[in-house]
């Protein structure tokens, strides 16, 4: 970090316009986050959305966070992509989710034998605990790609659905898993439906495709937080 400083703030004037647009950039998507030991200054960081907080949101907006972590050795996440489809049903105020998560992994699997000088990147499994976010109130209907009985529980203000698979069957170098929701969430809406999309910190762009009541939005490339919204 020393040295990554003292280059940037030794650069030439030119390249200063540059840094500054890629540095801001960077805390958008979330590749860079803050934290104040002052409780004030906190709070600030949360109002601003560069803490990493998991957001409250009004009763009437919807929320969603997926959030996944790496339970196997190596750096497999390097090499992972994603892709979601996520179909929204609005009707007499309620919304009911149904998502799809598909995880590839293109890229031949390393070496992992260290005593012989290997560099274990790509493992040969991908063990990933999952979690979605939804609004405080959210009922599940079903999880399917998950090796274990659904967990639920609040956090964050949040009802969470939990799942893993990595044990039996998780994802191997060249090949795809596909993970899937469907749950009706606990907000209310009204006249107008909206969802905030809130982006796990440190992750790469995704792939995202919303319909909402039958009508496909343009697809887009996830890498900040979105907010979605909808006329009904």
């Amino acid at each position: 970090m020393s040295a990554l400083l003292a280059n940037v703030m030794g650069s030439e004037k030119t390249k200063m316009a540059p840094l500054i647009q890629t540095f801001f950039e960077n805390v958008n998507q979330k590749h860079i986050m803050v934290y104040f030991p002052d409780e004030e200054l906190q709070a600030i960081g949360d109002k601003a959305n560069i803490t990493g907080k998991i957001v409250d949101v009004d009763k009437n907006v919807d929320y969603l966070h997926l959030n996944d972590a790496n339970f196997a050795s190596a750096k497999t996440n390097i090499f992972i992509t994603q892709k979601i489809d996520h179909d929204i049903k609005v009707a007499n105020g309620v919304a009911t989710h149904k998502i799809s998560v598909t995880y590839t992994n293109p890229s031949p699997g390393s070496n992992c034998n260290l005593e012989k000088g290997g560099l274990c990147l790509n493992a040969s499994t991908y063990r990933n605990l999952f979690r979605f976010y939804t609004p405080t109130g959210s009922k599940l209907i079903k999880m399917t790609g998950s090796e274990i009985e659904t967990v639920q529980y609040e956090e964050l203000n949040k009802q969470v659905f939990e799942g893993f698979y990595g044990n039996r069957s998780g994802l191997n170098p060249q090949s795809s898993l596909k993970t899937s929701i469907e749950y009706t969430s606990g907000t209310t809406v009204g006249n107008s439906y909206s969802l905030l999309l809130q982006k796990q910190p440190g992750t790469k762009s995704v792939e995202y495709q919303i319909t909402i009541n039958g009508q496909k939005l343009p697809k887009f490339d996830w890498i900040a937080d979105k907010t979605i919204k909808f006329s009904l």
